[in-house]
């Protein structure tokens, strides 16, 4: 096989060996899991008090293992490590976390956290192909593609869903780009992981849901319409309260030490649990039995699962757990279609439960195929349509709101890439610096800038005066209508010389003041996607303008810390 670039035969093998060692490490790590959870949950059953315990000790155990022995010693969604290590340090992972952190999160949801095993097997795919990377010299550059390989095979195992690990590699890492060059890699890994894990642990998929023949009439559209538009408001509601409960639990964690920080969120989790252990632990078994019939909720009990779900699920990852965030996304959707279901046609529809599904990882995730083809390969193929429907205007419903901060809207020019990189590590670091920090600190003052009569002859001879790239337009009295690029200006031809730049080439400019926080600044350049932004004052005057680049050198003094 030659993949782009000219990689041969050598590399090409190390891809499949990462398929087989994750594949390997994925089975091993799911027997031990369902041991674990085959011994918990018989005893919760028997005696709902001892929820308390098993919840605290699950947070504790799993925090500790986390804090003693991972090199990070960062708790939480195993997405939001795999994708700090892909933008921050370009997918070099340590041994030490691809294996403490899955180890960890079997405490977490063994013990009844509410969280997914496929956080857990992203971050040991991922590790162990950047180890194994490592070991066969892969060159620095290659080691990304290889580490997002190795995690597309662990979601590939885990699922026993080889498109939805593939599709998931190429969307994850950002809001509203693909990372398209890995798809090759991500296929062969995917598909020699998912291969292993069905020759031990055998073909059947993570949940027995058979939909038959469904006709896609325009009522189900209008159905798959309406709840794609409910999951994205779900998930915006979802990730608010997750972010929040985050907030929340490094509060406790600087105000009263870990100890505070598992008790408070063991006794919360557990009381939680105490109402309706649904509520609590993996979820598969909600799926399987809103589809089955089996669990009998009545409209108001569905929607408090719904609820407490999503407090459960916020409470272990922020409270000192290890897990994922992608099977409860699928819980909360399942809870969702068959709530929406219930209200509307007063009966439970399979279909429904993935059209929910669908809208809420769709929503929470920032990724579009990877539901459907999830939905395809677990529910069936019958719901690809109303699936992908729901995907699409739930994920622009809830706008950019998303699980994790390491998830820029999309691939960045180098100079942005820099910026976003450095900017994390300083919020790690020394986040102090960022929140005190306002535009005024790193906007260059008395901007060169453009009249708004000014031709394109006139602003290219403007532009052989000074060193930068882009020139704000303003009016006569400093206010700013737009900007120009160099680039845009020494492509005109000829016959554009003489008119007026305004109508030409003209961009539309991003405005703060001189008071904006830093931080707003940075989050404006990555959603915008704009390298320059423009300082006005109370009358909307221009006063400065800061480049990302000039964001990154009054940084660049505290990423040595990191």
């Amino acid at each position: 096989m030659k993949f782009p670039g000219g990689a041969g035969v050598k590399y090409s093998l190390t891809v499949t060996a990462v398929g087989v060692v994750v594949g390997l490490a994925i089975s091993a790590y799911y027997t031990v899991f369902s041991y674990m959870w085959d011994m918990v949950l018989p005893v919760l059953q028997d005696s709902k008090r001892l929820v308390f315990v098993f919840t605290t000790l699950g947070l504790a155990s799993s925090f500790l293992v986390v804090h003693f022995f991972s090199r990070t010693r960062v708790s939480g969604s195993g997405t939001h490590s795999v994708l700090e290590t892909l933008h921050l340090r370009n997918g070099d992972m340590s041994l030490r976390d691809a294996v403490v952190k899955p180890l960890a999160s079997i405490l977490t949801i063994g013990m009844g956290g509410a969280a997914g095993l496929e956080g857990p097997s992203l971050v040991l795919g991922g590790g162990l192909a950047s180890f194994i990377g490592r070991l066969t010299h892969i060159s620095y550059r290659r080691i990304r593609k290889v580490f997002l390989a190795g995690a597309s095979a662990g979601l590939s195992a885990i699922f026993k869903a080889p498109l939805t690990g593939i599709l998931f590699s190429l969307e994850i890492p950002y809001k509203r780009d693909l990372e398209k060059e890995v798809f090759v890699e991500a296929t062969l890994a995917s598909v020699t992981a998912y291969l292993v894990t069905v020759f031990f642990l055998g073909p059947t998929g993570i949940f027995r849901i058979g939909v038959g023949a469904y006709t896609f009439d325009l009522h189900s559209l209008l159905l798959s319409i309406v709840l794609g538009a409910v999951g994205g408001a779900y998930s915006y509601v979802f990730v608010r309260v997750f972010n929040l409960a985050d907030s929340l639990g490094k509060r406790f964690l600087a105000g009263g030490g870990f100890g505070l920080l598992l008790l408070s969120g063991g006794l919360a989790l557990g009381a939680i649990g105490y109402l309706d252990l649904n509520a609590i632990g993996i979820g598969y078994g909600v799926v399987q039995g809103l589809v089955d019939g089996t669990l009998g909720y009545t409209v108001l009990a569905l929607a408090l699962l719904l609820v407490l779900r999503m407090f459960s699920t916020s409470i272990t990852l922020a409270f000192g757990g290890s897990g994922g965030l992608f099977i409860p996304a699928i819980v909360e959707g399942s809870v969702l279609g068959a709530l929406f279901s219930q209200v509307l046609l007063g009966r439970v529809d399979p279909i429904l439960i993935a059209v929910g599904v669908s809208a809420t990882l769709a929503g929470t995730h920032k990724v579009l195929l990877t539901p459907v083809a999830f939905v395809a390969e677990t529910i069936g193929p019958s719901a690809i349509i109303p699936a992908l429907v729901a995907s699409v205007i739930s994920h622009f419903m809830s706008g950019s709101a998303s699980f994790f901060p390491m998830q820029p809207y999309s691939k960045m020019e180098k100079e942005i890439l820099a910026l976003e990189r450095i900017y994390n590590k300083v919020m790690r670091t020394s986040p102090k610096v960022i929140t005190d920090m306002k535009a005024a600190d790193v906007m260059t003052t008395h901007p060169v800038s453009l009249k708004a009569d000014v031709t394109v002859e006139e602003a290219l001879r403007q532009f052989e005066l000074v060193t930068y790239r882009v020139l704000p337009v303003v009016e006569e009295d400093g206010v700013p209508i737009g900007y120009v690029n160099l680039e845009d200006i020494t492509s005109a031809p000829r016959g554009l010389m003489k008119r007026p730049v305004t109508e030409v080439y003209l961009s539309v400019p991003v405005t703060v003041t001189p008071e904006t926080p830093l931080s707003k600044v940075v989050n404006l350049v990555f959603e915008k996607e704009v390298d320059h932004v423009f300082v006005v004052d109370a009358r909307g005057r221009l006063v400065g303008v800061i480049a990302e680049i000039d964001i990154a050198r009054k940084l660049v003094h505290y990423y040595g810390m990191y």
